[in-house]
């Protein structure tokens, strides 16, 4: 019985949060893979840690890295990395301000508007 309670808010929290992305991927005019992808990392990160804070926040932030992952074919044989969301877009649209966020792996930088 105690069991279902954790099992149930984490079911409704995954669920605000795939809202809170259909509607930022909506004002970034992103891709359903990216958003696909953003919402699985989000769902297996939050599985092993505990996020606190906004819920939008942490979406951004795997959000921010579903776009740089993002590979798109070029019109010749070349491809190009990223699909052209910036990060400044993807802070604004979360109403983020000041945040920390990952350049590459084992690299974090301070934005400030």
């Amino acid at each position: 019985m105690f069991e279902d309670k954790p099992h149930a808010e984490g079911a409704a929290v995954v669920a605000a949060a795939g809202e809170a992305l259909q509607a930022l991927c909506q004002e970034l005019n992103l891709d359903e893979g990216s958003a696909a992808e953003a919402l699985d990392d989000f769902t297996a990160i939050r599985g092993n840690y505990s996020l606190e804070g906004e819920v939008t926040h942490w979406l951004a932030c795997s959000l921010y890295v579903a776009c740089r992952k993002s590979i798109i074919p070029t019109v010749g044989k070349g491809i190009m990395e990223g699909n052209c969301v910036s990060l400044t877009r993807i802070l604004r649209s979360a109403k983020l301000r000041g945040c920390c966020c990952p350049m590459s792996p084992g690299q974090l930088t301070f934005w400030q508007p």
